[in-house]
């Protein structure tokens, strides 16, 4: 699967940058794309609105993009979620738990 790691939404660039850039690379054929740590529900929701094709989004627990439920993710119009921490978050805590 394709997609774009966009780092420069933080400080410095423009939402509408990270948006043209993901048009381009689903216009390009990227099978999903994702614009890394939006940091409000007003971004995810422009996000979800005015990117092309299959949205990506990331909730990382300690990140910068508030964590949403999959319903909200949904209604702003994100297709796939991943949670690349809980994993290892967990198995961390059982180990804990255990020793």
């Amino acid at each position: 699967m394709s997609k774009i790691r966009n780092f420069e939404l933080g400080v410095d660039a423009l939402l509408q940058d990270a948006i043209t850039r993901a048009n381009l690379y689903a216009e390009a054929g990227a099978d999903a794309v994702y614009v890394e740590a939006p940091i409000s529900k007003q971004e995810l929701a422009v996000i979800g609105k005015k990117i092309k094709g299959l949205r990506v989004i990331g909730m990382l627990e300690g990140g910068m993009t508030p964590l949403l439920t999959p319903a909200e993710a949904k209604d702003l119009g994100f297709h796939i979620i991943t949670y690349p921490l809980s994993a290892p978050y967990a198995a961390l805590r059982a180990l804990k738990n255990t020793y």
